[in-house]
């Protein structure tokens, strides 16, 4: 039964996070479309700072696992309006 119940446990943590980021982009474009403005999705590190493409985060993943933020810009400000943490391993 132990081998079922970690892979269940691991399907929903998968399920989890691709909800959370889902729910992610529905707020950006919300936003986007309220503010009359350009909303940003990233990944980030630590501290809340955009990643380049496949630059790693301080566990050295460069995946979306490192956690993300969305950003708006007005007049060449960006503004963080939600952040979702890093998992933990």
């Amino acid at each position: 039964a132990t081998p079922s119940f970690v892979a269940w446990q691991v399907r929903d943590q998968v399920d989890a996070r691709a909800n959370a980021l889902v729910s992610t982009l529905a707020y950006a474009r919300s936003e986007a479309l309220r503010r009359g403005a350009r909303v940003t999705v990233c990944r980030t590190d630590a501290s809340r700072h955009c990643l380049a493409a496949g630059q790693p985060c301080g566990n050295g993943v460069a995946d979306w696992s490192c956690g993300w933020a969305v950003l708006a810009e007005r007049g060449g400000t960006s503004t963080l309006l939600r952040a979702h943490a890093s998992v933990a391993a």
